[in-house]
């Protein structure tokens, strides 16, 4: 008996104890838990700092590849602004490419002429044809300084030939150097372009006395608002040719102008005078009209067996034939008048040409030519009906050679025209022309030729 009231009250106390641990045990339990979580707590929290700040970090380089992709944009954007604002290019009867300080400029254009013309001689049957008349390409404009002025043209027809290279120093308009290949500055035919021609062709004076291109050095200039020149040497060979002997060739032109306010400025083309006074033989924009006024002259030995192929761009070995010598010295000179008005016009030259033979006991030929032509507008700017005339006379005084042929005593020419300016300028037009010539001999006999001329221009 005695021995269970203990067993149970050793069983009463192990209770009691159980119980009394209980709650002992729960609080260590939930001081475990509270630890637990305040650690998670604090290791969530920097985790949280820690993507805040990779979060900042990159927002920073994002903002930072946004600053630098707007720095070059505006970059890009001033570069090309600044482009545009440092250059030009558009068309102005040619296209264009200028910077806005003046000191580069190229100007392309193109021309084209496309003939149509039938020929009827007195000794041969008529012939018609379709040609290409003048294919042209043309660069000009100036480099590095606003002075320094270039010219490039080439023709295109059978083939492609240089016709034209050449440049100048215009710092100083009253003498301006130019070296190159260009224009002789002589007579008014061949220095008025035949872009600019009245007529569908230049006169048979050109051909007989004129000096072509050639290559060399001259000084140009014009003097206040009447006088333009052109003085130089040149090959004496003519377009393209080689110098093959020590003969050079000299040449010059005066032109002297006047108008009631016309203007007056340095050209860049074959002759210098250009504005108002641009060689041409029509088309004033000056209600007064424009009177000009000019001499040329050049001079060149000619020595066929020392260089077979040199003269100038003329016909001038025919006549050294007609007059037996292969070696005389040469020189010619010519005189012209004209008036332009915005209604009519009137113009009228004059050449001559001495031939002194050096290696024949002949006397010095004397040749001689005139010409004519006027124009009125039937319609201003747009429709003008013109005429010329034209004549040569050749020294049948002189000691001339009879052995092949017989020479020519006189050669006129008599043409009639029309020509429809379509943008009212000489760029776009249509020309049709009719020309009788007649050519006698020493011995009086004559032949005669028609010919008939109808062209297009097209100049871009």
């Amino acid at each position: 008996m005695y021995e269970r009231r203990i067993k149970m009250r050793s069983l009463i106390l192990i209770i009691v104890g159980l119980i009394l641990a209980i709650p002992s045990g729960s609080v260590n339990a939930e001081e475990m838990v509270a630890k637990s979580k305040a650690r998670h707590h604090v290791e969530l929290e920097d985790l949280k700092n820690q993507m805040q700040k990779l979060q900042d970090q990159i927002n920073m380089l994002e903002n930072q590849n946004q600053e630098v992709n707007q720095k070059l944009y505006d970059a890009m954007s001033g570069e090309k602004a600044g482009w545009t604002e440092k250059f030009e290019a558009g068309y102005k009867k040619g296209l264009y490419f200028k910077s806005n300080d003046g000191n580069w400029k190229m100007k392309f254009r193109m021309r084209g002429q496309f003939k149509l013309q039938v020929d009827d001689p007195d000794s041969g049957l008529t012939e018609t044809e379709f040609r290409v008349q003048r294919l042209r390409f043309k660069w000009n404009g100036n480099a590095f300084r606003p002075w320094f002025l270039y010219t490039i043209q080439l023709g295109a027809r059978d083939s492609v030939t240089l016709r034209d290279m050449y440049f100048d120093f215009a710092y100083n308009k009253s003498i301006a150097p130019r070296v190159g290949q260009y224009k002789v500055p002589f007579g008014r035919d061949e220095l008025t372009s035949s872009s600019t021609l009245q007529f569908v062709d230049r006169s048979i004076l050109n051909d007989e006395f004129g000096a072509g291109r050639d290559r060399g050095a001259s000084l140009n200039g014009v003097l206040g608002q009447y006088l333009a020149y052109g003085a130089g040497v040149f090959n004496g060979a003519g377009r393209n040719g080689r110098q093959e002997n020590s003969n050079v060739m000299w040449a010059g032109r005066a032109q002297f102008m006047w108008s009631n306010g016309g203007n007056l400025k340095y050209s860049g083309g074959s002759f210098v005078s250009g504005g108002d006074y641009k060689i041409m033989p029509n088309f004033s924009k000056v209600p007064g009209g424009v009177f000009t006024a000019g001499i040329g002259f050049y001079g060149l030995t000619i020595n066929r067996d020392q260089a077979p192929g040199k003269s100038p761009d003329n016909d001038v070995f025919d006549r050294l034939d007609e007059l037996g010598t292969n070696d005389a010295d040469t020189y010619t000179w010519t005189a012209d008048l004209n008036y332009r008005h915005p209604v009519f016009n009137v113009q009228g030259g004059y050449y001559g040409r001495w031939i002194s033979p050096n290696d024949t006991t002949g006397d010095t030929a004397y040749d001689q030519g005139f010409n004519v032509q006027a124009g009125v507008f039937v319609m201003p700017k747009t429709v003008e009906v013109a005429g010329r005339w034209s004549y040569i006379d050749y020294d049948d005084g002189a000691n001339i050679n009879l052995g092949e042929g017989d020479p020519r005593d006189t050669v006129w020419e008599i043409t009639g025209g029309i020509n429809y300016y379509i943008t009212h300028d000489h760029r776009w037009k249509i020309q049709a022309d009719y020309s009788y010539q007649q050519e006698e001999d020493v011995t009086g006999n004559d032949e005669s030729d028609n010919q008939l001329r109808v062209q297009l221009q097209a100049y871009f």
